[in-house]
């Protein structure tokens, strides 16, 4: 299904938009009137919001106030792709250059803001754990770097048994 929906830049909006992680209409935060999507060959997406008036010029990417509006000039499709990789466990630099032509600083940047946003979302809905009946017993363990002493490696592993 993955590569059927994200085939095309057409189909990956599409697919995204029914997902809901892609704005279907944008207005102007200034005055509420209403963009119209574009086609615009200079982005990667191939689309673009932009007034309908002549008197006024502003546009904007069709990625603003979404997940994927952080700034990159990666493709939709290559995001989708890396994101996969990412959740499926295949993350390292070496195997995403290969299955997504991407070096290796491409993938760091984006490890880094989907950390940062899972890091955000899970200290907004923690979750406890345990609870009547269940016995949690948690291990702690620390690494030290070998040169120099340049810092220390914590960390913390659960088992909930019923």
């Amino acid at each position: 299904m993955l590569v059927a929906a994200t085939s095309t830049i057409g189909d990956c909006i599409q697919w995204l938009r029914g997902l809901g992680l892609l704005p279907t209409n944008k207005g102007c935060q200034q005055c509420g009137t209403q963009m119209t999507e574009v086609n615009d060959a200079k982005p990667n997406d191939g689309k673009r919001w932009r007034f309908p008036l002549k008197t006024c010029t502003k546009e904007c990417s069709i990625r603003d106030g979404s997940f994927f509006g952080d700034g990159t000039r990666l493709e939709l499709r290559v995001i989708i792709d890396l994101l996969y990789h990412y959740a499926c466990g295949n993350a390292t630099s070496k195997n995403l250059g290969r299955e997504c032509g991407l070096a290796a600083e491409a993938f760091v940047n984006l490890h880094n803001y989907v950390r940062g946003v899972f890091g955000e979302y899970f200290l907004r809905h923690s979750a406890r754990i345990g609870g009547q009946g269940h016995r949690v017993e948690i291990d702690e363990s620390v690494f030290h770097k070998r040169k120099a002493n340049v810092g220390r490696v914590w960390t913390h592993s659960g088992c909930l048994e019923a």
